[in-house]
C-alpha cells in the first residue's frame, strides 16, 4: 500500500508520521538603545570585536543605532536557525549592505553549517530603529525537498515533491 504526503509539514514513514521543518523559518529581536549602550560601555572594544566583523565595525562607524540594529539582526538569525546563541558565535553571522543599501546576511562556519542542515536557501532581513529602539526581523526559506529533510530510504521514492513509503 502506498501512502502519500498530505501536508508540507508532515511526511509518512513506514507506519508513522515524521515531523519535518517548516519551509519558512523566522526570528525577531528588539533591543533598547540605552540598554545596548550600557552593554557596549561595559564590554568596551573587546565586546564590539567579539560580536562584529571588521567590515561591520567599519560600516557602523561606532554609531550605536547601527551596531544595535545589527546586533538585533544577529540575534534574530540565531532564532531562525533554532539555536539561539548556543553553539555559535555572533561573529559567524554578518550583516552587510548591498550596493543599494539593502541589508543582507552572510553566514560563516557553524552558522553556515546549521543553515545547510536546515536546507535554508534564502534569507531576508529587515532592520529598523527609532531614537530608543533597534529591531530586526529575519525570514528564511528552506528547500523542503532538500536531502537534509529526506531520509535516505525515501529519497529514491520521491516524485514531484511527494514521498512514497511502502508498508512491510
Amino acid at each position: 500500500m502506498t501512502k502519500r504526503v498530505v501536508s508540507d509539514h508532515l511526511r509518512f514513514g513506514v507506519g508513522e508520521f515524521t515531523r519535518i521543518p517548516p519551509p519558512i523559518r523566522s526570528g525577531v529581536d528588539r533591543i533598547e538603545l540605552s540598554e545596548f549602550t550600557h552593554i557596549v560601555s561595559a564590554g568596551g572594544e573587546n565586546f564590539v570585536k567579539s560580536v562584529f566583523t571588521s567590515a561591520e565595525r567599519d560600516y557602523c562607524e561606532a554609531r550605536i543605532d547601527r551596531l544595535a540594529t545589527r546586533f538585533a539582526a544577529k540575534e534574530a538569525m540565531t532564532k531562525a536557525l533554532g539555536t539561539g546563541i548556543r553553539g555559535l558565535s555572533l561573529r559567524e553571522i554578518e550583516v552587510v549592505s548591498a550596493p543599494n543599501g539593502q541589508p543582507e546576511m552572510r553566514l560563516h562556519d557553524r552558522a553556515y553549517e546549521r543553515a545547510l542542515s536546515l536546507g535554508i536557501i534564502a534569507i531576508s532581513v529587515s532592520l529598523t530603529h527609532t531614537s530608543s529602539m533597534a529591531e530586526a526581523f529575519v525570514v528564511t526559506l528552506t528547500d523542503a525537498l532538500s536531502p537534509a529533510f529526506i531520509p535516505p530510504q525515501f529519497q529514491e521514492e520521491m516524485y514531484l515533491g511527494q514521498f512514497k513509503a511502502f508498508s512491510q
